[in-house]
């Protein structure tokens, strides 16, 4: 019998909505506060938009200058989200209260481009409000 794996996939084979994503990431942005009510502790986004990376574990291709939260990548703008294997991106601000989401059909390396493209675009939108300069 297999062994089970150290770190089973928490999003593997995930399947939501656009509007279920955008949903989820507004809550975040709101500090985990969503139309009629509040879905999860304030402390709780907090914990997981901080990052949690060493300084040693800085630096890696994949998140480049971006720390990792819990189950999120963080930028040093703070803004923080999620890029999926297969090119969704979600970048939320908890400053602005602001989640912007982008959705494609490119997969794989084709995707990359456009992916980083809109990572850079969505972090010049939100870092005035994330650095306090809006």
């Amino acid at each position: 019998m297999a062994a089970a794996a150290a770190f089973p996939s928490a999003g593997g084979g995930l399947v939501s909505t656009v509007a279920d994503v955008l949903a989820f990431g507004r809550m975040l942005a709101a500090g985990g506060r969503y139309p009629g009510g509040r879905l999860l502790a304030e402390a709780t986004v907090r914990r997981m938009a901080t990052d949690h990376l060493t300084p040693a574990q800085h630096g890696s291709p994949l998140l480049e200058d971006r720390g990792w939260g819990l189950g999120m990548a963080v930028s040093p703008s703070g803004t923080f989200g999620w890029e999926g294997g297969t090119g969704t991106a979600l970048v939320c601000d908890h400053h602005g209260g602001v989640a912007v989401l982008l959705t494609q059909r490119l997969f794989g390396e084709a995707s990359l481009p456009v992916v980083l493209g809109f990572l850079a675009q969505a972090g010049d939108l939100l870092a005035p409000a994330a650095t306090g300069r809006a």
